[in-house]
């Protein structure tokens, strides 16, 4: 059974999330993530400091095989307003194609309404196919292209 929970002691993970994010990135475009321990630290500590409260677990039989970042205070320019913002989600990729994103998605979406935010946003790689269509059949909608290689997406967040 897949369980998913916010965690709050962060340092516990970190290392089973690093390794989950490798895996999740293994044959992806290698412009889209980080690949020196030096670079993947660097970019774990700007998640934690920008999203402290944001990390979101996914566990089958107490092991994390998934992870969400969402910040829920991020300024979109474009909207003019704070919305949800998810920095980052990976799943280990034999646990891909089962609901586990759906469900990491979905607890993000409950946080960010739970906020009285009206927007749930994200980059993705504008050849990142995969995760395109994930968020397009989640009701996300593509937006602006952003430092050449990132399609932005969005999503209005239902009234609760």
């Amino acid at each position: 059974m897949i369980k998913i929970k916010r965690i709050k002691n962060i340092n516990k993970y970190k290392n089973i999330i690093k390794e989950i994010y490798l895996d999740a990135y293994q044959n992806v475009n290698p412009e889209y993530y980080e690949h020196t321990e030096e670079d993947i630290e660097s970019y774990f500590n700007w998640l934690i400091n920008k999203a402290p409260d944001g990390f979101i677990l996914a566990f089958i039989n107490k092991t994390p095989i998934g992870f969400l970042v969402i910040d829920l205070d991020w300024w979109d320019k474009k909207l003019n307003e704070v919305m949800g913002e998810i920095h980052e989600i990976c799943i280990k990729k034999k646990y891909q194609k089962f609901g586990i994103g759906t469900k990491l998605v979905k607890f993000a979406e409950k946080l960010a309404k739970q906020r009285g935010l009206k927007y749930l946003g994200g980059w993705v790689g504008i050849s990142n196919f995969q995760s395109l269509n994930f968020f397009k059949k989640l009701g996300f909608e593509e937006g602006e292209v952003g430092w050449e290689i990132w399609k932005r997406i969005r999503k209005r967040l239902a009234e609760i």
